[in-house]
């Protein structure tokens, strides 16, 4: 999976194998033995630990380059709350600040990825440790990641709050994420997401798992003060998976 998530149908064994020796490689895959070797935590202004690109040791007022470490992995289809909502039910936390979640194992389809499977862990642990944080690693695309006893967890933001910056409206383009426009993908270091003229995506049209949270995101609406970060999810076919269709592509697929 890199930073993005392109999902791939299970039947289409051929894509994930491909996908695997793409990667393994490669400077970032987080599996990779040298992979620490490349990377180091930056801290930004707000206090939050930032994957970069290693600087070079007479660099230091580089403001370096961020990170987005790529690996794959299977969805977990039991332990699953990837949907628009977060399955926000009331009970933890504030809806506006609800966080889809999921667990991603090595599966047991791909020897390959089951003996890659212990190094991504092990680096996946070492950055957590590193990190002045010492809890998520922040991958980049709002995605976080921490290793537990069955796999590794991924955490995503459902909102983000409108702040006094904002044009004032919902554009929906914001930096640091992946240009999706019309169906089209571009998979780049700084870049930024357009989505798709869709009334799939509108804020408006988001169907919650339990009635709390469908009650909840009509107010959200009516109060103006969050808009929607959409899960950075992309088909074999590079389109942008709506966020109705979360649970039919996510759910057991190969990441």
């Amino acid at each position: 999976m890199s930073s993005p998530l392109v999902v791939a149908p299970q039947r289409q064994l051929s894509v994930i194998d491909q996908a695997i020796a793409d990667i393994k490689d490669l400077p970032f895959y987080l599996g990779g033995h040298d992979l620490l070797n490349h990377v180091q935590w930056d801290r930004t202004s707000d206090g939050t630990d930032v994957l970069i690109k290693r600087r070079a040791a007479d660099a230091e007022d580089d403001p370096g380059e961020e990170a987005l470490p790529e690996w794959v992995g299977q969805v977990d289809a039991g332990d699953f709350w990837l949907y628009a909502c977060g399955g926000w039910s009331g009970k933890l936390g504030p809806f506006g600040k609800t966080k889809a979640k999921a667990v991603m194992l090595p599966g047991t389809q791909y020897m390959s990825l089951a003996k890659l499977w212990p190094s991504l862990l092990n680096n996946l642990t070492t950055l957590q440790k590193q990190s002045c944080e010492g809890t998520w690693v922040n991958t980049g695309n709002y995605l976080l990641l921490a290793p537990n006893e069955k796999g590794i967890r991924i955490r995503h933001c459902v909102f983000e709050e409108v702040t006094d910056d904002d044009s004032g409206h919902e554009s929906d383009v914001r930096e640091d994420e992946v240009l999706a426009e019309d169906g089209d993908v571009s998979l780049g270091e700084s870049v930024v997401q357009v989505l798709p003229d869709n009334d799939a995506f509108a804020l408006e049209n988001l169907k919650c798992r339990f009635p709390q949270g469908q009650v909840a995101l009509t107010a959200l609406i009516a109060a103006k003060t969050h808009r929607a970060r959409n899960l950075p999810a992309y088909g074999v076919d590079g389109k942008l998976v709506s966020p109705g269709m979360y649970k039919s592509a996510l759910q057991g697929a190969f990441c």
